[in-house]
């Protein structure tokens, strides 16, 4: 199960964000409330970061 296959892609498009924006806001917003580590925070934007390279190399971009 990937991180998104609860959130729809209407649910992206209507929040205007891609799955990336929005699991790097989540990210921020547990950091922020004190459910997330900073550790934790950093290892999810790092798999953001990595997934984002690797479509933007299979789209030619």
């Amino acid at each position: 199960m990937s991180y998104t296959d609860a959130i729809s892609d209407k649910v992206l498009q209507s929040i205007h964000m891609s799955e990336t924006e929005f699991l790097r806001e989540v990210a921020i917003m547990l950091f922020q409330q004190e459910r997330f580590t900073l550790g934790q925070a950093s290892h999810l934007a790092r798999k953001l970061q990595g997934r984002k390279e690797l479509y933007s190399s299979r789209q030619g971009g």
